[in-house]
């Protein structure tokens, strides 16, 4: 009888060693999840660039909630302007101030580099559910692949290719793991239309990756710089617009080109 308690207890105690993740306040979620991801040689460096909402009506503080850098990362950073309302620690990236009612009101930025190794993906889990999920790869020869990911398009970024991909919404601590494979991505897919109608997601990460890759600094977490972020939401309204049939391609085309200069017109490449 004692050995059966002790086999127990030694299978149970692993689980009571794993740290418990705090419950989120309902209505909680990340409107936007950007995740940056550049290979070079054998090491991923990745930004993550999350817009986080509140759709409830408190704003309860959940100093315990975290998010976590996958397994195997290193040299986890948080970016400039995060301190005071997120605090890194040996356990994650800490929520230290409640989030403000309403759609994108808070913005999280942190990177962090992850080793390519041959079957072993960047698993990633979030405390809040991810409404929108939008995934920018910059690579030689390689490509992404997983479970709810899907291709879409590559566009030119100072003479590199950048490939985005779309994720299936995420449910709060549902996994999402990123294979890295070679060779060219999967055939494009049409694009979710709760992408366009929940905020334009997929058009503000290429205005986001156009300033990004301009103005990076390597392994950088640093946010865009404030004139440029009303710009980006007005893309979002438009692209909105757009996918409702309030607006047809030729002005949608004008409207976007235009906005799209106004971004590099304040953020010009170095």
């Amino acid at each position: 009888m004692n050995r059966r308690r002790a086999l127990l207890l030694l299978l149970l105690l692993p689980l009571m060693a794993a740290p418990v993740q705090a419950q989120a306040p309902e209505g909680w979620v990340i409107d936007q999840l950007h995740l940056f991801v550049q290979v070079e040689g054998e090491w991923a460096d990745v930004i993550e660039y999350h817009l986080l909402g509140n759709r409830g009506a408190g704003t309860e503080a959940a100093a315990e909630l975290r998010f976590r850098p996958p397994e195997g990362a290193r040299e986890a950073r948080l970016s400039e302007g995060g301190a005071g309302r997120f605090r890194l620690t040996e356990e994650g990236i800490a929520l230290l101030d409640p989030i403000p009612p309403g759609r994108a009101t808070q913005e999280l930025r942190y990177s962090y580099t992850f080793p390519l190794q041959a079957e072993v993906p960047l698993r990633l889990r979030y405390p809040l559910p991810a409404e929108a999920v939008v995934v920018v790869l910059v690579g030689e020869g390689v490509a992404l692949a997983g479970e709810g990911l899907v291709y879409q398009d590559e566009i030119e970024i100072e003479g590199r290719r950048a490939q985005i991909y779309v994720a299936d919404p995420l449910p709060a601590e549902a996994p999402l793991a990123l294979r890295f494979t070679m060779g060219a991505p999967g055939r494009s897919a049409a694009l979710p239309a709760e992408l366009w109608v929940g905020g334009g997601a997929l058009l503000v990460a290429l205005g986001v990756v156009t300033w990004w890759w301009q103005s990076r600094k390597p392994r950088s977490a640093s946010a865009p710089p404030p004139e440029i972020r009303p710009l980006l939401l007005r893309i979002a309204e438009l692209d909105e617009r757009f996918a409702a049939g309030a607006l047809d391609a030729e002005r949608y085309e004008v409207e976007r080109a235009a906005l799209l200069a106004q971004v590099r017109e304040c953020h010009p490449a170095p």
